[in-house]
């Protein structure tokens, strides 16, 4: 892969998702049940990069989000918003 994908994460929503993404494009893509979230999150990781044909080795960074919560900058309650890039 000539430029690397970014991992996101979300299991702050009432339906998380696992994606790959590389620019604006969307490689691969895995919805996660909100009961069982933590529980699959790293099935639903590996079934992502396979499915865009990737590695752990073509991924730049990986994205989490937190909350639900208030951002207490935006005002916006219940709105999950990115907590880090690794």
């Amino acid at each position: 892969m000539s430029r690397q994908a970014f991992l996101l994460i979300n299991t702050a929503t009432v339906s998380g998702i696992v994606g790959l993404a590389r620019g604006d494009e969307v490689l691969a893509q895995a919805s996660l049940q909100l009961a069982t979230a933590s529980n699959t999150v790293v099935a639903a990781i590996d079934r992502v990069l396979v499915e865009a044909r990737c590695t752990l080795d073509d991924v730049r960074s990986i994205v989490l989000v937190k909350g639900p919560g208030t951002d207490r900058k935006s005002g916006s309650a219940g709105m999950p918003r990115p907590i880090s890039s690794a």
